[in-house]
């Protein structure tokens, strides 16, 4: 993972975002919540229209990370996707050991990459959902989502 970041902000030395007192235990604590609950019985994500599961965004600071694994929960830094650019994920095989992915979604546009992702289309996170694991996956759509 890479660990160049600006002044401000970066990564701590066990992978976690640095930052105030709050912002490192809150990344600390998920890692020691989260460890021992895996694999999950159920896991619930939702899908982006660029084929992300969870905060597993292509392009993003420690995607490339957060797919290979190693812990549970790693930091990602997205600053062109929506909502906050520093966030925490599951990593992909955090999901991918899951005894039930359930995935939900809405719009023609999240279903067009869904079934592109399907027949092996794309190489974001969702076809090596997909594709790759083996496990089940519920997943459910709707046209639009309710606001």
């Amino acid at each position: 993972m890479s660990r160049t970041r600006g002044a401000t902000s970066g990564w701590c030395a066990s992978g976690c975002l640095k930052g105030g007192p709050g912002r490192r235990a809150s990344c600390h604590g998920a890692v020691r919540a989260l460890s021992p609950l895996v694999p999950f019985d159920v896991c619930v994500l939702g899908l982006g229209v660029d084929g992300h599961i969870a905060s597993l965004i292509p392009d993003a600071d420690g995607f490339a990370a957060a797919m290979r694994g190693g812990a549970t929960v790693l930091p990602i830094h997205a600053p062109g996707a929506a909502g906050a650019a520093d966030r925490l994920s599951l990593t992909f095989p955090a999901i991918a050991s899951s005894r039930l992915v359930v995935l939900l979604f809405s719009g023609a546009a999240k279903r067009a990459v869904f079934e592109n992702a399907l027949a092996g289309g794309g190489a974001a996170p969702i076809v090596g959902l997909l594709c790759d694991a083996k496990i089940p996956i519920w997943a459910h759509w709707c046209p639009e989502a309710k606001p």
